[in-house]
């Protein structure tokens, strides 16, 4: 019985789990193993990779503030030569209205008084997009201001095709467009300038 006993003992003590302070195997024995990190070469390099990124970032936002501009300003100047075109056709008086961020066309009525284009998808009332205003008029040479918040200031397109010399300046930032027209009837949309290059 005591040989048994003593048997059983040692086969107890062979499944008891192992204590805190015994290790658990014996090949998990503490490797201290290198700090991990980065160089100094890799920490150069990624500095210079997130400023070339953020390079190519700024220019492209500066870059669609340019293209937006110049689509704005193309897009007015077809529709002046449009509506010139329709003065011409129809052998009516058209005009368009200048606002700083709103533009719209007006047309003698039978009245012989300029009333705006109703249900024309054409020649809609426009407004510019954010960011973008009209900030200069200039007519035979005098700048164009208006007396009242919601006077528009006019340009008018007559039958024969003739036109005031005119100059409309589109800005955004320190950008702008210019859409002019000459006494030959030419509308064009020029090359963009910074303000202070215009001064």
């Amino acid at each position: 019985m005591c040989e048994e006993t003593k048997t059983l003992r040692q086969r107890l003590r062979s499944l008891r789990l192992p204590s805190a302070h015994t290790p658990h195997t014996s090949h998990l024995t503490s490797h201290s193993s290198p700090a991990s990190g980065f160089t100094l070469i890799e920490i150069v390099v990624v500095m210079l990779l997130l400023g070339i990124i953020l390079a190519m970032a700024s220019l492209n936002v500066g870059g669609d503030k340019a293209a937006e501009l110049r689509r704005e300003a193309e897009r007015l100047a077809l529709l002046l030569r449009t509506v010139q075109q329709e003065a011409i056709l129809q052998g009516q008086v058209f005009a368009i209205g200048l606002k700083e961020e709103t533009y719209s066309f007006l047309k003698v009525n039978d009245r012989g008084k300029l009333a705006p284009l109703e249900n024309d998808d054409l020649f809609r009332q426009r407004t510019l997009p954010a960011g973008i205003t009209i900030t200069a008029i200039e007519i035979d040479g005098a700048i164009q201001e208006k007396q009242e918040e919601d006077e528009l200031i006019g340009i008018v397109f007559v039958p024969s095709g003739e036109l005031p010399v005119f100059d409309i300046t589109l800005s955004k930032d320190a950008l702008g467009w210019h859409v002019e027209g000459s006494p030959n009837g030419e509308i064009k949309a020029t090359a963009p300038q910074t303000r202070d290059d215009a001064a």
